[in-house]
Protein backbone atom coordinates (compact mmCIF):
# COMPACT_ATOMS: atom_id res chain seq x y z
CA UNK A 1 0.00 0.00 0.00
CA UNK A 2 1.06 3.43 -1.08
CA UNK A 3 -0.10 5.50 1.93
CA UNK A 4 3.25 6.77 3.66
CA UNK A 5 4.53 9.47 5.73
CA UNK A 6 8.32 11.62 5.15
CA UNK A 7 10.92 9.46 5.84
CA UNK A 8 10.86 8.85 9.84
CA UNK A 9 7.69 10.20 10.59
CA UNK A 10 4.64 8.66 12.56
CA UNK A 11 1.21 8.04 11.11
CA UNK A 12 -1.21 11.40 10.61
CA UNK A 13 -1.31 14.79 8.55
CA UNK A 14 -0.08 18.18 8.67
CA UNK A 15 -3.44 20.25 9.32
CA UNK A 16 -1.88 23.79 9.03
CA UNK A 17 1.37 24.85 7.23
CA UNK A 18 1.98 28.58 6.92
CA UNK A 19 5.20 29.04 4.28
CA UNK A 20 6.13 32.52 4.93
CA UNK A 21 8.59 32.82 1.83
CA UNK A 22 9.62 30.88 -0.92
CA UNK A 23 9.32 27.75 -2.00
CA UNK A 24 8.68 26.44 -5.61
CA UNK A 25 7.56 29.71 -7.98
CA UNK A 26 11.12 31.85 -8.46
CA UNK A 27 10.69 35.43 -10.37
CA UNK A 28 10.97 35.56 -13.73
CA UNK A 29 14.12 36.46 -14.77
CA UNK A 30 15.73 39.66 -15.21
CA UNK A 31 18.57 40.34 -17.47
CA UNK A 32 21.15 38.87 -15.26
CA UNK A 33 24.65 40.72 -14.36
CA UNK A 34 27.55 40.12 -16.52
CA UNK A 35 30.55 41.38 -18.91
CA UNK A 36 33.71 40.43 -20.72
CA UNK A 37 36.63 39.54 -19.90
CA UNK A 38 39.41 39.25 -22.58
CA UNK A 39 37.68 36.58 -24.85
CA UNK A 40 35.06 35.83 -21.59
CA UNK A 41 31.52 36.50 -21.85
CA UNK A 42 29.96 35.94 -18.20
CA UNK A 43 27.02 36.21 -16.20
CA UNK A 44 26.36 35.75 -12.90
CA UNK A 45 23.21 35.77 -10.14
CA UNK A 46 21.53 34.45 -7.44
CA UNK A 47 19.04 32.22 -6.38
CA UNK A 48 17.17 32.16 -2.91
CA UNK A 49 14.50 31.40 -0.84
CA UNK A 50 13.42 31.20 2.89
CA UNK A 51 10.45 29.55 4.36
CA UNK A 52 8.97 29.30 7.03
CA UNK A 53 6.07 26.47 8.13
CA UNK A 54 3.61 26.42 10.99
CA UNK A 55 1.41 23.29 11.46
CA UNK A 56 -1.13 21.86 13.88
CA UNK A 57 -2.40 18.44 14.45
CA UNK A 58 0.19 17.75 12.11
CA UNK A 59 1.96 14.49 9.28
CA UNK A 60 4.44 13.90 12.36
CA UNK A 61 2.48 12.24 15.37
CA UNK A 62 -0.62 11.79 16.84
CA UNK A 63 0.06 12.89 19.81
CA UNK A 64 2.80 14.83 21.50
CA UNK A 65 4.88 13.05 23.98
CA UNK A 66 4.08 15.48 26.90
CA UNK A 67 0.91 16.61 28.55
CA UNK A 68 0.29 19.53 26.89
CA UNK A 69 -1.76 17.96 24.19
CA UNK A 70 -0.50 20.81 22.20
CA UNK A 71 0.19 19.84 18.77
CA UNK A 72 1.00 22.94 17.04
CA UNK A 73 5.13 23.68 15.80
CA UNK A 74 6.78 24.64 12.62
CA UNK A 75 10.39 24.82 11.35
CA UNK A 76 12.05 26.73 8.91
CA UNK A 77 13.86 26.19 5.39
CA UNK A 78 16.42 27.89 3.32
CA UNK A 79 18.46 27.78 0.48
CA UNK A 80 20.71 30.45 -1.34
CA UNK A 81 22.69 29.71 -4.36
CA UNK A 82 25.25 32.17 -6.24
CA UNK A 83 25.95 31.18 -9.62
CA UNK A 84 28.05 32.15 -12.53
CA UNK A 85 28.12 30.82 -16.64
CA UNK A 86 31.35 31.44 -18.78
CA UNK A 87 31.39 31.45 -22.75
CA UNK A 88 34.23 31.61 -25.04
CA UNK A 89 34.73 31.94 -28.70
CA UNK A 90 36.45 29.04 -30.66
CA UNK A 91 36.45 30.11 -34.15
CA UNK A 92 32.78 29.52 -35.07
CA UNK A 93 31.94 27.49 -31.96
CA UNK A 94 32.21 27.81 -28.40
CA UNK A 95 32.86 26.36 -25.55
CA UNK A 96 30.79 27.56 -22.00
CA UNK A 97 30.66 26.48 -18.22
CA UNK A 98 28.63 26.77 -15.40
CA UNK A 99 29.20 26.92 -11.66
CA UNK A 100 26.97 27.47 -8.54
CA UNK A 101 27.69 26.63 -5.20
CA UNK A 102 24.24 25.81 -2.95
CA UNK A 103 23.76 26.89 0.71
CA UNK A 104 20.62 24.91 2.00
CA UNK A 105 19.19 24.61 5.74
CA UNK A 106 16.69 23.33 8.18
CA UNK A 107 15.88 25.28 11.55
CA UNK A 108 13.69 24.69 14.54
CA UNK A 109 12.84 21.58 13.27
CA UNK A 110 9.75 20.03 15.82
CA UNK A 111 10.32 16.57 14.16
CA UNK A 112 12.76 14.37 12.26
CA UNK A 113 9.70 14.31 9.20
CA UNK A 114 11.37 16.72 7.41
CA UNK A 115 15.35 15.42 8.22
CA UNK A 116 15.64 17.73 11.55
CA UNK A 117 17.84 20.39 11.50
CA UNK A 118 20.78 20.88 9.27
CA UNK A 119 23.31 23.34 7.48
CA UNK A 120 24.58 21.89 4.10
CA UNK A 121 26.85 23.69 1.59
CA UNK A 122 27.15 21.80 -1.73
CA UNK A 123 28.38 22.37 -5.07
CA UNK A 124 25.67 22.16 -7.31
CA UNK A 125 26.36 23.02 -10.62
CA UNK A 126 29.86 22.50 -12.11
CA UNK A 127 29.95 21.24 -15.87
CA UNK A 128 31.67 22.47 -19.22
CA UNK A 129 30.40 22.54 -22.97
CA UNK A 130 30.55 22.76 -26.25
CA UNK A 131 28.46 23.97 -29.25
CA UNK A 132 28.85 24.05 -32.76
CA UNK A 133 27.58 27.53 -33.25
CA UNK A 134 27.92 28.10 -37.08
CA UNK A 135 30.10 25.50 -37.48
CA UNK A 136 27.91 23.85 -40.10
CA UNK A 137 25.45 26.27 -41.15
CA UNK A 138 23.75 23.72 -43.21
CA UNK A 139 22.66 22.12 -39.91
CA UNK A 140 21.66 25.09 -38.25
CA UNK A 141 23.14 27.09 -35.19
CA UNK A 142 24.47 24.99 -31.91
CA UNK A 143 23.24 21.56 -34.26
CA UNK A 144 25.76 19.71 -32.09
CA UNK A 145 26.09 20.04 -27.98
CA UNK A 146 28.37 18.42 -25.79
CA UNK A 147 28.12 19.04 -21.90
CA UNK A 148 29.80 17.04 -18.93
CA UNK A 149 29.62 17.26 -15.50
CA UNK A 150 27.39 18.38 -12.61
CA UNK A 151 24.36 19.69 -14.51
CA UNK A 152 20.40 19.63 -14.78
CA UNK A 153 18.82 16.93 -16.82
CA UNK A 154 15.07 15.96 -17.79
CA UNK A 155 12.39 13.74 -20.05
CA UNK A 156 9.43 15.63 -20.97
CA UNK A 157 7.33 16.61 -18.24
CA UNK A 158 9.64 14.80 -15.32
CA UNK A 159 7.47 11.73 -15.30
CA UNK A 160 10.26 9.56 -15.19
CA UNK A 161 13.63 11.90 -15.07
CA UNK A 162 13.94 15.20 -13.52
CA UNK A 163 15.54 15.10 -9.92
CA UNK A 164 19.30 14.36 -10.03
CA UNK A 165 19.87 15.38 -6.93
CA UNK A 166 18.18 14.35 -2.97
CA UNK A 167 17.22 16.40 -0.56
CA UNK A 168 16.10 16.77 3.29
CA UNK A 169 18.14 14.97 6.27
CA UNK A 170 21.86 16.35 6.37
CA UNK A 171 21.26 18.11 3.21
CA UNK A 172 18.31 20.27 4.56
CA UNK A 173 15.48 22.14 2.36
CA UNK A 174 13.28 18.75 2.61
CA UNK A 175 10.40 20.79 1.35
CA UNK A 176 11.96 23.26 -0.53
CA UNK A 177 13.81 20.65 -2.67
CA UNK A 178 16.56 22.77 -4.60
CA UNK A 179 19.33 20.32 -5.39
CA UNK A 180 18.16 19.14 -8.58
CA UNK A 181 22.04 18.44 -10.05
CA UNK A 182 22.88 14.69 -11.24
CA UNK A 183 26.41 14.35 -9.77
CA UNK A 184 27.59 13.60 -13.24
CA UNK A 185 26.27 13.85 -16.50
CA UNK A 186 27.43 13.92 -20.11
CA UNK A 187 24.96 15.09 -22.69
CA UNK A 188 25.51 14.69 -26.24
CA UNK A 189 22.92 16.19 -28.71
CA UNK A 190 22.43 16.81 -31.91
CA UNK A 191 19.60 18.77 -33.49
CA UNK A 192 18.49 19.93 -37.07
CA UNK A 193 15.33 21.52 -37.96
CA UNK A 194 12.45 20.32 -35.98
CA UNK A 195 14.55 17.28 -34.80
CA UNK A 196 16.71 16.71 -31.53
CA UNK A 197 18.49 13.32 -30.50
CA UNK A 198 20.46 12.94 -27.19
CA UNK A 199 22.33 10.26 -25.47
CA UNK A 200 22.84 10.92 -22.38
CA UNK A 201 25.14 8.89 -19.17
CA UNK A 202 23.77 10.12 -15.51
CA UNK A 203 25.00 9.08 -12.05
CA UNK A 204 22.34 10.79 -9.24
CA UNK A 205 23.45 12.68 -6.03
CA UNK A 206 21.63 10.93 -3.21
CA UNK A 207 22.28 10.56 0.16
CA UNK A 208 21.01 7.18 0.56
CA UNK A 209 23.24 4.68 -0.79
CA UNK A 210 20.12 2.48 -1.75
CA UNK A 211 19.25 4.89 -3.91
CA UNK A 212 22.66 4.67 -6.27
CA UNK A 213 22.25 3.74 -9.97
CA UNK A 214 23.33 4.82 -13.33
CA UNK A 215 21.25 5.83 -16.24
CA UNK A 216 22.44 5.62 -19.78
CA UNK A 217 19.76 5.99 -22.84
CA UNK A 218 19.21 7.95 -25.93
CA UNK A 219 16.27 10.58 -26.20
CA UNK A 220 14.33 11.57 -29.46
CA UNK A 221 11.96 14.84 -29.74
CA UNK A 222 10.30 16.26 -32.09
CA UNK A 223 7.66 19.52 -32.96
CA UNK A 224 5.94 19.81 -36.26
CA UNK A 225 3.42 22.01 -37.13
CA UNK A 226 5.06 25.22 -35.52
CA UNK A 227 5.00 23.47 -32.50
CA UNK A 228 1.12 22.64 -32.40
CA UNK A 229 2.15 18.90 -32.36
CA UNK A 230 4.94 17.70 -30.30
CA UNK A 231 6.41 14.13 -29.32
CA UNK A 232 9.09 11.99 -28.45
CA UNK A 233 10.48 8.68 -27.86
CA UNK A 234 13.56 7.50 -24.85
CA UNK A 235 14.79 4.39 -24.19
CA UNK A 236 17.56 4.08 -21.29
CA UNK A 237 18.96 1.15 -19.09
CA UNK A 238 19.57 1.12 -15.26
CA UNK A 239 22.69 -0.68 -14.35
CA UNK A 240 24.98 -0.57 -10.95
CA UNK A 241 22.18 -0.22 -8.98
CA UNK A 242 21.79 -0.71 -5.54
CA UNK A 243 18.25 -2.18 -5.61
CA UNK A 244 18.40 -5.35 -7.36
CA UNK A 245 14.74 -4.95 -8.29
CA UNK A 246 16.36 -2.10 -10.61
CA UNK A 247 19.32 -3.56 -11.27
CA UNK A 248 19.12 -4.02 -15.32
CA UNK A 249 16.16 -2.48 -15.61
CA UNK A 250 15.33 -1.58 -19.03
CA UNK A 251 12.71 2.03 -19.69
CA UNK A 252 10.79 2.52 -22.92
CA UNK A 253 8.94 5.56 -22.82
CA UNK A 254 6.66 7.70 -25.45
CA UNK A 255 4.78 11.17 -24.90
CA UNK A 256 2.47 13.50 -27.33
CA UNK A 257 1.01 16.70 -27.52
CA UNK A 258 -1.08 18.00 -30.31
CA UNK A 259 -3.85 20.56 -31.16
CA UNK A 260 -4.85 18.71 -33.81
CA UNK A 261 -8.69 20.46 -34.30
CA UNK A 262 -8.02 23.33 -36.65
CA UNK A 263 -11.59 24.59 -35.78
CA UNK A 264 -10.77 24.11 -31.86
CA UNK A 265 -6.85 25.63 -31.98
CA UNK A 266 -7.47 25.86 -28.10
CA UNK A 267 -7.91 22.28 -27.18
CA UNK A 268 -4.82 20.56 -26.53
CA UNK A 269 -4.43 16.68 -25.76
CA UNK A 270 -1.52 15.29 -24.39
CA UNK A 271 -0.21 11.69 -23.10
CA UNK A 272 2.93 9.31 -22.27
CA UNK A 273 3.24 5.73 -21.50
CA UNK A 274 6.14 4.71 -20.01
CA UNK A 275 7.40 0.39 -20.03
CA UNK A 276 9.90 -1.09 -17.14
CA UNK A 277 11.10 -4.46 -18.11
CA UNK A 278 13.98 -5.96 -16.11
CA UNK A 279 13.81 -9.93 -16.85
CA UNK A 280 11.42 -11.58 -14.56
CA UNK A 281 11.99 -9.46 -11.73
CA UNK A 282 9.99 -6.23 -12.58
CA UNK A 283 7.33 -5.51 -15.15
CA UNK A 284 5.32 -2.64 -14.97
CA UNK A 285 3.57 0.44 -16.62
CA UNK A 286 2.65 3.83 -16.22
CA UNK A 287 0.90 6.46 -18.32
CA UNK A 288 -1.31 9.59 -18.69
CA UNK A 289 -3.32 10.99 -20.82
CA UNK A 290 -4.88 14.99 -20.37
CA UNK A 291 -6.96 17.17 -22.41
CA UNK A 292 -6.65 21.07 -21.90
CA UNK A 293 -8.95 24.07 -23.62
CA UNK A 294 -7.78 27.50 -23.14
CA UNK A 295 -10.13 30.47 -24.24
CA UNK A 296 -7.08 32.82 -24.92
CA UNK A 297 -9.61 35.73 -26.04
CA UNK A 298 -11.87 35.96 -23.40
CA UNK A 299 -11.38 37.37 -20.10
CA UNK A 300 -8.74 36.57 -17.78
CA UNK A 301 -7.92 33.99 -20.49
CA UNK A 302 -9.10 30.88 -18.30
CA UNK A 303 -8.35 27.45 -19.05
CA UNK A 304 -9.70 24.15 -17.99
CA UNK A 305 -7.74 20.82 -18.03
CA UNK A 306 -7.90 16.95 -16.84
CA UNK A 307 -5.26 14.64 -16.21
CA UNK A 308 -5.95 10.53 -15.35
CA UNK A 309 -2.79 9.03 -14.65
CA UNK A 310 -2.20 5.19 -13.88
CA UNK A 311 1.56 3.94 -11.97
CA UNK A 312 0.56 0.17 -11.88
CA UNK A 313 1.14 -1.85 -8.44
CA UNK A 314 2.14 -4.94 -7.42
CA UNK A 315 -0.15 -8.13 -8.39
CA UNK A 316 0.57 -10.82 -5.44
CA UNK A 317 -0.48 -14.13 -7.57
CA UNK A 318 2.67 -13.73 -9.91
CA UNK A 319 6.30 -14.43 -8.67
CA UNK A 320 7.69 -11.20 -10.06
CA UNK A 321 6.60 -7.47 -9.64
CA UNK A 322 4.36 -5.17 -11.00
CA UNK A 323 4.88 -2.12 -9.16
CA UNK A 324 5.69 1.00 -11.36
CA UNK A 325 9.34 2.11 -10.10
CA UNK A 326 8.90 6.28 -9.64
CA UNK A 327 12.82 6.09 -10.56
CA UNK A 328 13.88 10.31 -10.40
CA UNK A 329 10.93 12.00 -11.49
CA UNK A 330 10.98 15.80 -10.10
CA UNK A 331 8.87 18.80 -10.05
CA UNK A 332 8.30 20.99 -13.12
CA UNK A 333 4.92 22.98 -12.43
CA UNK A 334 2.34 22.19 -9.38
CA UNK A 335 1.17 18.65 -9.46
CA UNK A 336 3.97 17.53 -12.04
CA UNK A 337 5.12 14.72 -10.49
CA UNK A 338 4.62 15.71 -7.30
CA UNK A 339 0.96 15.08 -7.34
CA UNK A 340 -1.01 16.92 -4.29
CA UNK A 341 0.62 19.61 -1.94
CA UNK A 342 -0.39 17.13 0.67
CA UNK A 343 -0.72 14.09 -0.70
CA UNK A 344 2.51 14.27 -3.30
CA UNK A 345 4.70 15.80 -1.11
CA UNK A 346 4.13 13.87 2.64
CA UNK A 347 2.32 10.60 1.20
CA UNK A 348 2.43 9.47 -2.04
CA UNK A 349 4.82 7.99 -4.65
CA UNK A 350 3.88 7.69 -8.18
CA UNK A 351 3.68 3.28 -8.20
CA UNK A 352 0.64 1.50 -7.16
CA UNK A 353 -1.74 5.25 -8.13
CA UNK A 354 -4.83 6.06 -10.00
CA UNK A 355 -4.88 9.74 -9.95
CA UNK A 356 -7.46 12.34 -11.33
CA UNK A 357 -6.38 15.59 -11.26
CA UNK A 358 -8.93 18.43 -12.47
CA UNK A 359 -7.23 22.03 -12.89
CA UNK A 360 -9.02 25.86 -13.84
CA UNK A 361 -6.85 28.53 -14.29
CA UNK A 362 -7.19 31.94 -15.15
CA UNK A 363 -5.36 35.65 -15.06
CA UNK A 364 -7.58 38.45 -14.13
CA UNK A 365 -4.23 40.53 -14.75
CA UNK A 366 -1.18 40.29 -16.81
CA UNK A 367 0.95 39.74 -13.71
CA UNK A 368 -1.12 37.70 -11.62
CA UNK A 369 -2.72 33.86 -12.18
CA UNK A 370 -4.83 31.80 -10.27
CA UNK A 371 -5.10 27.67 -10.49
CA UNK A 372 -7.84 26.00 -8.71
CA UNK A 373 -6.69 22.25 -8.56
CA UNK A 374 -8.83 18.94 -7.77
CA UNK A 375 -7.26 15.70 -6.90
CA UNK A 376 -8.98 12.05 -6.36
CA UNK A 377 -6.63 9.33 -5.43
CA UNK A 378 -6.91 5.45 -5.60
CA UNK A 379 -4.78 2.42 -5.26
CA UNK A 380 -3.96 0.73 -8.20
CA UNK A 381 -4.75 -2.54 -6.73
CA UNK A 382 -6.94 -3.12 -3.81
CA UNK A 383 -4.98 -3.30 -0.20
CA UNK A 384 -5.86 -5.15 2.93
CA UNK A 385 -5.98 -2.88 6.08
CA UNK A 386 -5.01 -4.33 9.81
CA UNK A 387 -8.78 -4.52 10.23
CA UNK A 388 -9.24 -6.56 7.61
CA UNK A 389 -11.26 -4.38 5.49
CA UNK A 390 -10.21 -4.16 1.87
CA UNK A 391 -9.51 -0.35 0.29
CA UNK A 392 -8.96 1.15 -2.92
CA UNK A 393 -10.13 5.01 -2.40
CA UNK A 394 -7.27 6.78 -0.90
CA UNK A 395 -8.71 10.65 -0.42
CA UNK A 396 -8.57 13.78 -2.48
CA UNK A 397 -7.60 17.09 -2.51
CA UNK A 398 -7.98 21.04 -3.30
CA UNK A 399 -5.47 23.10 -4.16
CA UNK A 400 -6.23 26.78 -4.51
CA UNK A 401 -2.95 28.70 -5.57
CA UNK A 402 -2.17 32.27 -6.51
CA UNK A 403 0.89 33.58 -8.24
CA UNK A 404 1.65 37.52 -8.65
CA UNK A 405 4.83 38.64 -10.83
CA UNK A 406 5.30 41.58 -8.20
CA UNK A 407 8.83 42.59 -10.30
CA UNK A 408 10.88 40.81 -12.71
CA UNK A 409 13.16 39.50 -9.68
CA UNK A 410 9.86 39.15 -6.76
CA UNK A 411 7.01 36.61 -6.87
CA UNK A 412 4.60 36.21 -4.71
CA UNK A 413 2.73 32.67 -4.23
CA UNK A 414 -0.05 31.74 -2.21
CA UNK A 415 -1.30 28.14 -1.95
CA UNK A 416 -4.63 27.15 -0.10
CA UNK A 417 -5.17 23.13 0.08
CA UNK A 418 -7.83 21.07 1.58
CA UNK A 419 -6.69 17.58 1.98
CA UNK A 420 -9.02 14.19 2.97
CA UNK A 421 -9.02 10.31 3.72
CA UNK A 422 -11.56 7.80 2.59
CA UNK A 423 -13.40 6.83 5.77
CA UNK A 424 -11.80 3.39 6.22
CA UNK A 425 -8.07 5.11 6.48
CA UNK A 426 -9.87 7.60 8.76
CA UNK A 427 -10.69 4.79 10.94
CA UNK A 428 -7.68 2.56 10.50
CA UNK A 429 -5.14 5.69 10.85
CA UNK A 430 -7.69 6.98 14.11
CA UNK A 431 -8.07 10.62 11.49
CA UNK A 432 -11.43 12.61 11.84
CA UNK A 433 -11.71 15.46 9.73
CA UNK A 434 -9.70 16.86 6.85
CA UNK A 435 -6.72 18.51 6.87
CA UNK A 436 -6.04 22.72 5.90
CA UNK A 437 -2.92 24.15 5.28
CA UNK A 438 -1.82 27.84 3.42
CA UNK A 439 1.18 28.85 2.57
CA UNK A 440 2.31 31.99 1.59
CA UNK A 441 5.79 32.37 -0.04
CA UNK A 442 8.40 34.94 -1.71
CA UNK A 443 10.74 34.27 -4.42
CA UNK A 444 13.80 36.17 -5.26
CA UNK A 445 15.77 35.63 -8.38
CA UNK A 446 18.40 38.23 -10.27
Amino acid sequence: MILRAPPGSGHGFVALLLLVAAPRARAQEEEPIGGRVGGVEWTAGLDATLAGFGYGNPVFANERPDASGDLSGGWFEGFAEPWVGAEIGAGRSRFTGDLSLLWTWTAAAADQSVGGNADAFRLEQANIGWASGDLWPGLGTDAVQIHAGRLDFDIGTGMLMQLGGSNGGDRGAYYLAPRVAWDFGAVARFATGPHAVRGFYLEPDVAAPEESARFAGLDYAVELAGGKVESGATWFQVFDAADPAREGLSVVDIRAAASPLSAVPDLRFSGELASERNDDVLRAWGWYLAAEYAWSEGPWSPSFGYRYAVFDGDDPNTNRSESFDPLRYGFTDYGSWYQGEVFGIYLLSNSDLRSHQATLRGSPVEALGLRLVVWNFDLDRPAMLASGAEVRHLGGEVDLIVEWEVTPVVAVNLVATRAWLDDLLEAEFDRSGALSYLMTSVGLSF
